[in-house]
């Protein structure tokens, strides 16, 4: 697993992906259906067959993680941080 510069977790990333659903109650059998999935975090590792976000950073750690496997990322897509938003924190 590749750990991602600190510079780049400063760019907040959102995911879109699917997920398993499940339903617990009796009813007739049917295809049942995937979960569209919206993520937003920070990018803090990534390999060939993952990625992890986290919602919250400190120097020294991370809270509220997400592993999403990467078969089941649809789309990925990074914010930049414009002028107007460089004294924001």
């Amino acid at each position: 697993m590749k750990r991602v510069p600190k510079g780049k977790r400063d760019e907040p990333l959102e995911i879109i992906w699917e997920d398993a659903s499940s339903n617990d109650e009796w009813k007739t059998p049917s295809k049942g259906r995937l979960l569209k999935v919206l993520t937003v975090g920070y990018l803090v590792h990534e390999c060939k067959d993952r990625v992890c976000v986290v919602q919250n950073m400190t120097d020294d750690s991370v809270s509220c993680s997400m592993t999403i496997p990467r078969s089941t990322i649809t789309s990925m897509r990074r914010f930049k941080r414009g002028k107007k938003n460089e004294g924001r924190r």
